[in-house]
């Protein structure tokens, strides 16, 4: 690239500067053609490598792959070597929120190889900041992961969150959904304190206007029923415990009352058969997990002031007034830093057990909830569910074709002919170890070639961006 400088794009002027690479954000969709000669390219459907490959890449859809011994590669197009790199689909965050100002999120998952994303709820305000977003994107004016997104979260009386829409009723709740389909949202969040009549109500109603419901499993119902009732996914392993309980009704009710559980009772209580029993369930209903293991795993760091996340190198992308605020909250996560590290492991154990009995797991983070840096969260989230006992194949279906289907994008989570090109060249292969996927070579966003040198002249910019930033954190 002959010229990369900092860039604003009127679509993000309210929420920070946010470093742009020039050329790209200069370029019309259908621009110069791509080609990625001599890769390896892996097939996350089954494992398989094939070597010796060449990419083209016309517009944002790959074009053509095969041998790069007879590959055609247009006479205009922009040639990378490949050579010892390996392609995989771009990769998702199920589980972000966008409406934090100041903080480059969007350079951040470019850094890290996420090229889509899913906004779990926020303010009318911030998805229309996200449709403008997309617009951009759609333009070629916009380097940008893809976001897809819910509207408010639904949430009950006394909700903790001054962004979501209280409702106190069935109608109110099919009311609320009618008003995220008519605004064109991709999916229904619920959350604690709906009533469970209300839940129903909005379960049935985001069927009957085609849209997925998910999020936190509501005080009022289990995490059975509300597998039962069609939630897409459940986000957290939110209601997991409490339904493993040998005291399930009992800590329901308390809950309904307001009065929550400690760890160590949801631990002690804890029922193998009825853990078992209610996997069973998921995998049945297909209701899909959104484990966000990255989010106890930092706590429990940040809480015990490990520098891999109090003052890793990752901190220099957030601004300093979000970094104080982060360390006020670091020993805040909730009981004794033992019963956290026993949670955590409880929970690894939960999410091995899952991907054994076929439920779908997806890779998400809640980024940015403090010291959940944009895209090294996500590389977190994939190094954890390892940990957890999936292998690096479905880590990476977790994390690429698995969110694609359960999102209804059927031309994304694979590398194939005719599939939107969202793509990462790698320096390793991620099958012999997932800390591969940090060793970014490339990536293509949306048909958008940015290489190594443009990746390092971008990390440079956002953190100058970041150092200039004078703003108040935001977010509630």
């Amino acid at each position: 690239m002959n010229r990369i400088s900092a860039h604003i794009s009127f679509a993000v002027l309210a929420f920070a500067a946010f470093p742009q690479l020039t050329e790209l954000l200069a370029r019309p969709a259908n621009a110069q053609p791509i080609a990625l000669t001599h890769a390896s390219v892996l097939d996350v459907t089954n494992g398989s490598v094939r070597k010796e490959q060449t990419l083209i890449v016309s517009g944002n859809r790959i074009q053509a792959i095969g041998s790069s011994t007879s590959a055609k590669i247009p006479q205009d197009a922009k040639v990378l070597d490949a050579t010892g790199k390996y392609v995989i689909p771009g990769l998702w965050d199920s589980h972000v929120h966008t409406r934090y100002q100041g903080i480059p999120f969007l350079s951040l998952f470019i850094l890290n190889g996420v090229t889509s994303v899913r906004d779990t709820a926020g303010p009318w305000t911030q998805f229309e900041q996200i449709k403008e977003w997309r617009h951009e994107v759609a333009a070629g004016r916009l380097l940008s992961p893809r976001i897809l997104s819910a509207g408010p979260l639904l949430d009950g009386p006394n909700s903790r969150w001054s962004h979501g829409v209280i409702v106190t009723s069935p109608a109110e709740g099919r009311k609320a959904v009618d008003e995220d389909k008519a605004r064109g949202v991709d999916f229904v969040k619920v959350y604690d304190l709906l009533g469970r009549d209300t839940y129903y109500a909005i379960a049935d109603e985001s069927k009957r206007v085609g849209l997925n419901f998910f999020g936190h499993v509501p005080f009022s119902v289990s995490a059975g029923e509300a597998s039962d009732a069609g939630q897409s996914t459940i986000e957290h392993l939110t209601g997991f415990l409490e339904a493993a309980s040998t005291k399930d009704d009992e800590l329901q009710r308390e809950r309904l009352q307001g009065k929550n559980p400690s760890n160590a009772v949801l631990l002690d209580t804890y029922s193998e058969a009825k853990a078992d029993a209610l996997i069973a369930k998921f995998a049945k209903n297909h209701t899909v997990q959104d484990p966000t293991l990255s989010l106890p795993w930092t706590g429990v760091l940040a809480s015990e002031k490990d520098p891999r996340i109090v003052a890793g190198e990752r901190l220099q992308f957030i601004p300093a007034a979000y970094r104080e605020q982060w360390a006020q909250s670091a020993s805040s996560f909730g009981g004794n830093a033992a019963t956290r590290q026993r949670v955590f492991e409880k929970y690894k154990e939960i999410v091995g057990k899952m991907q054994k009995a076929g439920v779908v797991i997806i890779a998400g983070t809640d980024t940015l909830k403090p010291y959940l840096v944009p895209g090294y969260s996500l590389q977190d989230e994939l190094e954890q569910l390892v940990a957890a006992g999936l292998s690096p194949l479905q880590v990476l279906q977790a994390a690429t074709i698995n969110p694609a289907k359960e999102f209804r994008v059927a031309d994304l989570g694979t590398v194939e002919p005719g599939k939107i090109a969202d793509l990462l060249l790698l320096d390793g292969n991620p099958l012999d170890n997932i800390s591969n996927t940090r060793r970014i070579f490339g990536v293509v966003a949306n048909g958008r070639l940015v290489d190594k040198s443009a990746l390092e002249t971008l990390a440079r910019e956002t953190k100058t961006s970041v150092a200039a930033w004078k703003g108040t954190p935001t977010g509630r």
